[in-house]
């Protein structure tokens, strides 16, 4: 009977466009939950990279100030910089400056509290 197997085939459709949702919902709802993690794990790095600056703010009476957003950072000194760039990158730490006396940090999104640590400590020994 052709109706009859039209009437399975629209059925049969319909129920694998409904699985095929259902498994675009799922997924894009393990899209956002893993999004989510990482968007946690990259807030909690910039906060242990901040925290890190001030207190290599503190203990460095040349650095008068600290600011940024993010991963991008910025120290700036009471004296020019550029000195304590070409050090550092003679050590493998890139550095860039923003104008004579601020040192811009930006590390990439992937940094871990080790590569913050070695960092801090090449730019300390810079200092």
């Amino acid at each position: 009977n052709p109706l009859a197997a039209n009437k399975q085939s629209a059925k049969s459709t319909t129920e694998s466009a409904e699985l095929t949702t259902a498994q675009a919902s799922y997924q894009a709802s393990k899209e956002i939950a893993r999004n989510k993690k990482k968007t946690e794990k990259i807030e909690a790095e910039i906060e242990s990279v901040e925290a890190t600056i001030d207190e290599l703010k503190a203990r460095h009476s040349e650095i008068i100030d600290h600011r940024g957003v993010g991963f991008m950072q910025g120290l700036e000194f009471n004296k020019t910089v550029g000195d304590i760039i070409n050090k550092a990158l003679d050590k493998g730490l890139v550095l860039i400056n923003a104008g004579t006396n601020v040192i811009r940090i930006m590390p990439p999104l992937v940094i871990g509290k080790e590569h913050v640590d070695e960092m801090i400590q090449i730019l300390e020994s810079c200092l």
